[in-house]
């Protein structure tokens, strides 16, 4: 519920200006450009000696209307008098858009610096500078004042250099927009998969610019290659990563302190920090891998046959190494033994599907830590440890 002092349309107002950069971006044809937000304007996309200075204007409500005498027409009049008047950009050189999801009245400003067959900047403005006359309003007050400063020409240079984009897709409609920018860089059954992680890449990618002195402009150039990148995730032969770098807190560690896959490794005395990465490969695995069944990115029972197919090479090594192996009725051999298996799963490489992208072997990990923390566990490092797990569950039940 919003009450009058809510935050929730500012919020909005943000995410619509990130939104709205990156539709920006997709839709400029031009090689060299890039975007800045709060720069110059809310957002900037320069390229070619050309930029173009767009003021937002988000309203949850669809009924809101743009007058000549609108708050939203005349803060923005006032940014672009200010910029003009102070040599920010070059009026021969810019184009400067209002957008908002608001409608353009009839006959008004606004209505006559849309673009198509009602544009009519001479008329615009007369009404600009009738309304500017007219005004009696406090809130207004500095705006009116900062376009009646400008001379007669940067007057007519300001209009002219105005497009009034009314009507825009608002914070939920711009998704769909995207969405028909990157229409050709995907299949349609991948559209919001790839739609999703783009929009994970550019909001941290803003906000560093934000926070950057710097405010290092995105460039299109960049944006093609991280679409291309992802794109190239969602194909019949391949699965995107989303989580190679990431890892738990340190809560998680605790919690699976006592889970099987980790009483199996402690069976071969391995050193904690291996302990650790393979607590990180099974949360890598098993997120990765809910995420692909809740977008619907698995094949029929693909997983189940993946998992079918990890275990028939642990048995492989397991035949393999035994071979080497005189005698593995002693411990210390059977440590020794589950070692080398347990070395030699941590070195294949047997991707889920053939062309996966570098970094895929988490998921094959952490898919082995699965199947060796099962009640009864399918694969065992410790060749004695389904003997031993059956004496301790038949001594926990019998006390």
């Amino acid at each position: 519920m919003n009450t009058p002092h809510s935050a929730a349309p500012q919020a909005l107002g943000y995410l619509y200006q990130v939104r709205h950069s990156l539709l920006a971006l997709l839709k400029d044809d031009r090689e060299e450009a890039a975007v800045v937000l709060e720069g110059l304007d809310d957002v900037a996309v320069e390229g070619n000696n050309h930029v173009t200075l767009d003021q937002l204007k988000h309203h949850v409500k669809r009924s809101a209307t743009l007058t000549s005498q609108s708050p939203d027409l005349w803060k923005t009049i006032r940014v672009w008098s200010s910029g003009l008047a102070t040599g920010a950009w070059n009026p021969n050189e810019v184009t400067l858009n209002l957008i908002t999801t608001a409608s353009a009245s009839t006959d008004t400003v606004a209505y006559y610096l849309r673009e198509g067959r009602t544009r009519d900047t001479s008329t615009a403005l007369n009404l600009l500078r009738t309304a500017a006359q007219e005004s009696g309003s406090q809130e207004l007050a500095p705006a009116v004042a900062a376009f009646q400063a400008l001379s007669v020409s940067q007057q007519l240079q300001l209009v002219n250099a105005i497009y009034v984009r009314d009507q825009a897709p608002n914070i939920q409609e711009i998704e769909s927009a995207i969405k028909k920018q990157l229409y050709f860089a995907t299949s349609a059954e991948y559209l919001d998969a790839v739609y999703i992680r783009l929009e994970g890449w550019w909001f941290p990618k803003v906000v560093n610019q934000l926070i950057s002195q710097a405010r290092q402009p995105i460039t299109r150039l960049e944006l093609r290659e991280v679409v291309c990148e992802i794109s190239r995730q969602f194909r019949h032969d391949s699965l995107p990563l989303d989580y190679t770098l990431v890892e738990p807190d340190e809560r998680y560690y605790t919690i699976h302190n006592d889970r099987q896959f980790v009483r199996q490794l402690r069976q071969l005395n391995i050193n904690l920090k291996r302990v650790r990465f393979a607590v990180i490969d099974y949360y890598r695995a098993f997120e990765q891998r809910t995420r692909w069944a809740q977008e619907d990115l698995l094949i029929d029972e693909e997983l189940i046959t993946y998992e079918k197919r990890l275990k028939e090479q642990w048995e492989r090594w397991v035949a393999d190494i035994t071979d080497e192996f005189d005698d593995l009725e002693a411990n210390e051999q059977c440590v020794k033994f589950g070692r080398q298996v347990y070395s030699a799963m941590q070195a294949a490489n047997i991707p889920i599907r053939p062309s996966m992208p570098v970094g895929h072997e988490y998921v094959m990990r952490g898919s082995y830590h699965m199947l060796t923390d099962e009640e009864d566990p399918h694969v065992c490092w410790h060749p004695k440890f389904l003997d031993q797990l059956a004496q301790l569950q038949a001594a926990a039940a019998a006390s």
